[in-house]
């Protein structure tokens, strides 16, 4: 008799059980970026394609997954506004911010440090050390410690012994700085610093002070021409440069005019550069002249006949975004890689571990979704920046926040197709 009273008893709890579950749908993911620059729109991009990867192969929970995008417009106080507004929905499942260390850095602050809002927070593109110094963030992008160490190993494999820096003056820069002047030093290179006021040579740095922290378009090319002329002037082989790209279209600006006189010395970048239209804004003839390499994690051309997964992205991509109907798998790959590939790439792998976190919490409670983040027990499969993720939170360990923590990263620069005055300029690795 007690078998017969069990079954029932089963049947109301899962029919219970199945109304939470349809009640929490569909599960949404938010993003909460700078929408007006390209390193937002790719960031979209990826989400959405994970997304769509996803939903195909099944619901999560019993729901489908939904994003739900916010522009801040790169303001740290509209961000601020659209975390929270976002948190207040209990289907929000998690955040995702946009390219602007500073940015994330006030979020950290403001809301989830001091417990107002407590949701997992991923930075698919910020690198700033200090993005994931809480207990709700996460990353999976490029971080300074390890950025810094690779461009700095980069500039000593081109055979250069006097390197000047010029960073951005903010959390950003001075997180840079920390790790480029000890991995110089740990290799025993000479980094120069002029004030271009007195010409007097300091030790450290030369930071970069655009006019406005949150405007940087309106940075002077002037003040780069003059700042590098004094680097060259001072014996600097090459400059390793830390900004984003309207700053950073100046900068390049102001080197095409050295090369011009006869001075011009390569760039060693940060990728911040590649977070809108660079290339567009510098002008073809001015990147002709200027030899500017940056970082990258991973990249969609090289590897679209290697990896099986690239093909299966962009199929996706097609069939959510019809502009890209009719093209040839090559053009697909090239037009991401003209787009902030990073944003686009580390989205979607993202998306996949996000997901299989929400799955082994089994509810959208937070806490839950942030242990499972921390203790994923299943290999994490198909990533475009490594094949497999084993898991890859572990807050025990140094870098336990970081996903791409012992990643091999890229040198690249921009690339055009001589002869088609249509072709985009596409990142491409440097060999």
């Amino acid at each position: 008799m007690a078998l017969r009273f069990r079954f029932p008893c089963l049947t109301v709890l899962s029919f219970f059980f199945l109304l939470q579950v349809l009640e929490a749908c569909p599960i949404k993911i938010g993003l909460v970026a700078d929408l007006t620059r390209r390193s937002g729109e790719g960031i979209k991009n990826g989400l959405l394609i994970g997304i769509e990867e996803m939903n195909r192969q099944g619901r999560t929970l019993g729901c489908k997954l939904q994003l739900e995008v916010r522009d801040d417009e790169g303001m740290p106080d509209r961000a601020i506004d659209f975390v929270q507004e976002l948190a207040e929905d209990e289907q929000v499942s998690a955040v995702f911010g946009g390219l602007l260390t500073p940015v994330m850095m006030h979020v950290n602050k403001q809301l989830i440090t001091p417990g107002i809002v407590q949701i997992p927070y991923f930075s698919v593109w910020a690198a700033g050390t200090p993005v994931v110094n809480t207990q709700w963030s996460y990353r999976l992008s490029l971080y300074d410690s390890s950025a810094g160490g690779f461009l700095v190993k980069q500039v000593v494999a081109a055979n250069f012994k006097k390197v000047a820096l010029l960073l951005l003056d903010g959390p950003w820069g001075w997180s840079n700085h920390r790790v480029i002047t000890k991995a110089l030093k740990k290799r025993g290179l000479v980094s120069l610093s002029i004030d271009p006021t007195n010409g007097d040579q300091q030790k450290d740095r030369q930071w970069m002070n655009p006019k406005s922290q949150w405007y940087p378009r309106n940075t002077d090319k002037a003040l780069f021409y003059q700042k590098l002329s004094s680097f060259i002037e001072a014996g600097a082989e090459a400059i390793l440069f830390v900004g984003n790209e309207p700053e950073g279209v100046n900068m390049a600006k102001a080197m095409a005019q050295l090369v011009k006189e006869g001075k011009g010395i390569p760039i060693f970048s940060h990728w911040g550069i590649t977070g809108d239209r660079f290339p567009e804004r510098v002008g073809k003839e001015d990147m002709k002249l200027v030899d500017i390499r940056f970082i990258q994690t991973q990249l969609f051309t090289p590897q679209r006949k290697s990896n099986p997964r690239v093909r299966e992205v962009m199929s996706v991509a097609q069939s959510l975004f019809p502009s890209l109907q009719g093209m040839t798998l090559k053009q697909l790959t090239e037009y991401f890689d003209s787009r902030a590939p990073s944003g686009t790439i580390h989205a979607v792998d993202a998306i996949r571990i996000l997901t299989i976190a929400i799955k082994q919490a089994g509810n959208l409670n937070r806490k839950n979704i942030r242990n499972a983040l921390n203790h994923i027990r299943t290999p994490v499969e198909g990533g475009l920046v490594k094949p497999v993720y084993y898991r890859p939170f572990n807050p025990d360990l140094p870098l336990g926040r970081d996903a791409l923590r012992g990643t091999r990263f890229l040198l690249a620069s921009y690339y055009k197709a001589p002869g088609d005055p249509k072709a985009g300029w596409v990142i491409r690795p440097v060999h």
